[in-house]
């Protein structure tokens, strides 16, 4: 039984690569498609996006996210902070945000 379990376990780690496509390797010391040929890629950065960094945010005192998430609950309390974070996830960065990103040639 436990060699009939080892083997599904086996196959169900191993099927992903069997079907995987599109993805990107390496060849030697370059970056390559699924095609082999050499990829550039071309990043853009998005901090604060999903972590608030309170360098970025020029908060003295209050650098980590936890910390900055702790101020503004005592400022505006707990059922207000959740609103808040609802929205500012909702409207930082949106799908028209990612493909005005993707339309100026970053890919990554």
């Amino acid at each position: 039984m436990m060699k009939a379990i080892r083997i599904v376990l086996w196959l169900m780690l191993m099927s992903p690569a069997l079907f995987c496509q599109g993805f990107l390797g390496v060849n030697g010391t370059a970056i390559v498609d699924d095609a082999g040929q050499p990829y550039m890629l071309r990043g853009y950065g998005l901090g604060g996006w999903l972590v608030p960094e309170g360098y970025m945010l020029h908060t003295p005192g209050y650098g980590s996210p936890t910390d900055i998430r702790n101020k503004i609950a005592d400022l505006l309390g707990e059922q207000d902070t959740e609103e808040f974070y609802r929205r500012y996830r909702a409207n930082y960065v949106n799908e028209q945000d990612i493909q005005q990103i993707a339309d100026w040639g970053f890919n990554s």
